[in-house]
């Protein structure tokens, strides 16, 4: 899958080209639910300044291969039985503004995709 331009005017970009959202995910052996997740997501890409983020902590199947068709960084992360710590690790390595996590088991609607892309590209995240 090859990322597309965008050619949206009411995007906002800052000066530095950060991304206004990350979008961070931990997984592991999430082969049967993970592109589901991030075909849900990707759409944002295209519509505003954002990325996402993925920690593997360890899968044996799939799952990092998928991930790189859409992620902008896929890494490995050692489990060390806390959430907390890979999550720490995933906002580590993001770049954007905000942060959003979500499980590579749950995906966004269309519906909630436009509003996300309508709260930050209308400016009401500065509020």
């Amino acid at each position: 899958m090859s990322k597309k331009k965008n050619n949206n005017k009411n995007r906002i970009v800052n000066k530095e080209n950060r991304p206004l959202l990350s979008i961070g995910l931990i997984t592991k052996n999430e082969e049967r639910c993970i592109e589901r997740c991030l075909k849900s997501i990707y759409p944002l890409k295209s519509k505003m300044n954002c990325e996402i983020v993925l920690a593997d902590t360890g899968s044996t199947d799939r799952t990092k291969e998928i991930a790189q068709k859409y992620a902008d960084l896929v890494f490995d992360f050692k489990w060390i039985n806390d959430f907390s710590a890979a999550r720490n690790a995933v906002i580590d390595k993001s770049k954007g503004y905000w942060h959003m996590s979500i499980d590579g088991d749950e995906y966004l609607d269309e519906s909630s995709v436009d509003e996300i892309a309508d709260f930050f590209n209308s400016g009401k995240y500065k509020k």
